[in-house]
């Protein structure tokens, strides 16, 4: 198991259990004692979580950030293949918008085997995981930042949004059906993905399959203000006969 991957576990473990020791680390990601010394450390130099005798115990200033990392975990596999799939509509020298739904940062490792990109995300994680890379420049949207969705949102925020203009937006949502269109439970999330649609040529919808035909608290758009969407395997084969028939771009990712 990779470093990423480590502390993906221990933080995943940490939201459920509150408390992590050395052994299970040790065990569960097939690696030395030291090496879970590190990476513990690590993440309690991040602030992620507080470090005790043998292990580690969860920070209740932060366990609201644990929620974060729940949704990266959720569906690993359909997101990176839709990621890998919604890549290929990647240019070299595009600008894009990107949101910041969990399905979106999976984009990350993909985008990073282009040149010369453009990235502007509000998304705290996509600017940090992207900033790594010396081809691509990052601009980072400012505003206030929601800790739980690491995150900038409000008005600062969707001025900047406006400012720009991108070749692609690349978004997510919580639903989509036919009847509801576009729906989050979360009006501001709602707000950023109406601006960043508006500012590009295209805009691309990634949304598992668990999400297609059903609708969340908060309607905000029809279905049209996505051009494409991306979606996995997994979608009732009906549901993609019904969306294709009526003029909708639904594309199936192979994992």
């Amino acid at each position: 198991m990779n470093k990423a991957a480590r502390r993906r576990f221990i933080l995943h473990t940490l939201d459920k259990r509150a408390s992590i020791d050395i052994e299970t680390i040790v065990e569960k990601c097939h690696v030395s004692a030291v090496t879970a010394r590190r990476d513990l450390e690590a993440l309690a130099q991040q602030q992620l979580l507080l470090r005790t005798h043998g292990g580690a115990m969860r920070d209740e200033s932060v366990s609201h950030l644990f929620s974060f990392v729940r949704r990266m975990d959720d569906k690993r596999e359909y997101k990176t293949a839709i990621c890998r799939f919604a890549a290929r509509l990647v240019t070299d020298g595009d600008t894009l918008l990107l949101d910041c739904g969990t399905t979106v940062f999976y984009l990350c490792p993909f985008l990073a085997k282009k040149k010369n990109l453009t990235v502007i995300s509000n998304s705290l994680a996509v600017a940090a995981e992207l900033a790594r890379f010396s081809h691509i420049k990052v601009i980072v949207i400012g505003g206030e930042i929601l800790a739980e969705r690491r995150a900038t949102y409000g008005p600062t925020a969707l001025a900047q949004i406006a400012s720009y203009h991108a070749d692609h937006a690349f978004i997510g949502t919580n639903g989509l059906s036919r009847a509801g269109g576009l729906s989050s439970y979360d009006e501001n999330e709602a707000r950023i993905v109406t601006a960043m649609a508006r500012a590009a040529d295209s805009v691309v919808l990634l949304c598992d399959s668990s999400k297609i035909e059903k609708n969340s608290v908060f309607k905000f758009a029809p279905l049209s203000l996505a051009d494409i969407i991306v979606t996995d395997k997994e979608i009732d084969p009906e549901i993609i006969h019904l969306y294709q028939n009526n003029g909708i771009n639904l594309m199936i990712a192979d994992r």
